[in-house]
């Protein structure tokens, strides 16, 4: 009877030590933060936080391979990709196949209640012939590709061209409304033309 007195409370003993060890890890894994400093030495960086909670950076974020331009970086809320100095939220500076970025599909804001001063759009079937489609060659990689020149479409649709690291860059989606009128006044020119040629023949 004292032998199995002596084990239940051996083993009462293990129990408690186990859930005291439990209590403890628990504590202090939930308050440990990552280091504000690089050790000493400097040899490594400041760990990443591998809490549950988010991870704050104050400053911007860089990852570098091959040098800046090559990176990555996230600052003053802006993401650059192969440039150390994003001019946009999301920016990619490079060219031909280096610079392709693919999804799914991509949405541009376009609702009514986002927008003031709306016009019907005038002139688009002139100032599209006005553009001239090229193909070429990205001096970067010797890529082939199609497209337009940002200095022609400049000339006609300023609004669509921005500035960036590289030089000039079109907003190609845009130009979808002009298109869509070009189209509808050369289709309202086919009609009157076939209603002119069935007068025609009605009238031999």
């Amino acid at each position: 009877m004292k032998k199995l007195s002596s084990l239940s409370m051996s083993v009462s003993v293990v129990i408690v030590a186990i859930f005291i060890s439990a209590f403890c890890s628990y504590v202090l894994a939930d308050s440990y933060s990552a280091p504000s400093t690089n050790p000493p030495g400097g040899n490594i960086s400041a760990p990443i936080n591998t809490s549950g909670s988010g991870q704050i950076k104050s400053g911007g974020l860089t990852v570098n391979l091959g040098g800046g331009t090559n990176g990555l970086i996230v600052a003053s809320g802006k993401v650059g990709i192969g440039t150390i100095n994003p001019a946009h939220s999301i920016d990619v500076v490079a060219t031909g196949a280096d610079g392709i970025v693919q999804a799914v599909g991509f949405y541009y804001a376009s609702d009514w209640n986002l927008k003031q001063n709306i016009l019907p759009l005038k002139d688009s079937l002139n100032k599209i012939t006005q553009l001239q489609g090229v193909s070429y060659n990205w001096k970067s990689s010797g890529a082939p590709d199609v497209g337009l020149i940002a200095q022609d479409v400049q000339k006609v649709y300023p609004q669509l061209v921005t500035s960036n690291a590289t030089g000039l860059a079109v907003d190609y989606g845009h130009l979808i409304g002009p298109m869509i009128e070009a189209i509808k006044t050369q289709q309202l020119e086919i009609d009157q033309l076939k209603a002119e040629i069935e007068a025609i023949k009605a009238h031999r």
